[in-house]
């Protein structure tokens, strides 16, 4: 099997989103590996990784593959509960060192909103790069920084759209803000955007977007 740069690890690969997220990955053309308890349920056409959150000894096999994993879609599942970190932080802790580059987070169809709140708050204290998904909100993606020529051009290029407002915004921070919807549907393109953005990424969170 051939060395596979820049792969996306997505968790939960057998998930509608999961499935859903592949295929976009898939259709760009860009490595993307299925992780599942039982690591037998990818679909024909890609590839698939034991990991069991209940089994600590399939988290290294994680990353003895011929796959580079730089980004990680992490689905945390409700059968953990609201505090899935004792199950989590040694995979995370694992894939930081092994050099995952940016999280994408998302509770399991939405559902599991405090346990990704918990994930969330550890891999920001760990200062990677994540962006969190909610099934309710919005969440924004931060890319930066930006530089004056490029600001400038961003303005000309976009003055029939974008206000004088968001220009003097995007020259204050020298970051792009981006809104994107996150419901259920949206999840898979709103993570795909996240993890192919160029760039370094945070999130924000505003009234009405927060985790509940």
């Amino acid at each position: 099997m051939r060395f596979a740069p820049n792969t996306t690890l997505v968790t939960g690969g057998a998930s509608q989103t999961g499935l859903a997220l592949s295929k976009l990955f898939q259709s760009a053309g860009l490595p993307v590996l299925f992780a599942s308890p039982s690591g037998e349920r990818a679909p024909v056409g890609f590839e698939c990784v034991k990991l069991d959150w209940e089994d600590v000894t399939t988290i290294p096999e994680v990353f003895d593959t011929p796959h580079q994993i730089r980004y990680v879609y992490l689905q945390v599942p409700e059968s953990l509960g609201h505090d899935p970190l004792p199950y989590m932080q040694s995979f995370i802790d694992l894939a930081i060192a092994e050099g995952v580059q940016r999280f994408v987070l998302a509770g399991e169809k939405g559902g599991n909103a405090v346990g990704a709140r918990r994930i969330h708050s550890y891999l920001e204290a760990q200062r990677v790069e994540c962006v969190a998904l909610g099934s309710l909100g919005a969440f924004f993606i931060v890319v930066s920084p930006m530089c004056e020529a490029h600001i400038t051009h961003f303005a000309l290029a976009e003055h029939s759209s974008v206000s004088r407002t968001r220009v003097n915004s995007i020259r204050e921070k020298h970051a792009i803000e981006t809104a994107c919807s996150a419901s259920v549907e949206d999840i898979p393109m709103a993570a795909f955007k996240a993890i192919t953005v160029s760039g370094r990424v945070s999130t924000h969170e505003r009234s009405g977007a927060q985790w509940v």
